[in-house]
């Protein structure tokens, strides 16, 4: 009998999935706020660059706890 239950790995990637959307739902949102305010370029560029690297760094550590699981299940 062939057991169905997600192993910690595939919870994890489904958790990634759901961060990930959250953020692309987020981001639109916030992408839309700025397009009623375009009068400070700047500070949207600053605003935007460190957005970016926020999803960058959530990546990186998830790709790392990730990276982990396939260590453990090795």
């Amino acid at each position: 009998m062939e057991n169905n239950t997600p192993t910690n790995l595939q919870k994890l990637i489904k958790l990634q999935q759901e961060a990930l959307a959250i953020y692309a739902i987020h981001f639109k949102a916030f992408i839309q706020h700025l397009r009623i305010k375009k009068k400070d370029s700047k500070k949207i560029n600053q605003i935007l660059d460190d957005l970016f690297k926020e999803k960058m760094l959530i990546i990186k550590k998830l790709n790392n706890i990730k990276e982990r699981e396939n260590n453990d299940y090795q």
